[in-house]
């Protein structure tokens, strides 16, 4: 996603939440990995925004 730091913190909020559900309803040890992709999109939406964010001008000191 390319719209915002706080776009990209929200729509990771919300995968990995789903993510979260997914894995901790998974059966089968094998079918874990597959559970665990939308945790693992969800925290990688969660480092973008921490980066966007971090690039971002601090408009703090004017």
């Amino acid at each position: 996603m390319c719209w915002s730091a706080t776009a990209e913190l929200v729509a990771g909020t919300a995968v990995a939440a789903v993510g979260l559900v997914c894995v901790a309803r998974v059966r089968r040890a094998r079918d874990l990995l597959v559970a665990a992709l939308p945790l693992l999109l969800g925290v990688h939406q969660l480092m973008e925004a921490a980066v966007r964010d971090s690039r971002t001008p601090s408009r703090r000191g004017r």
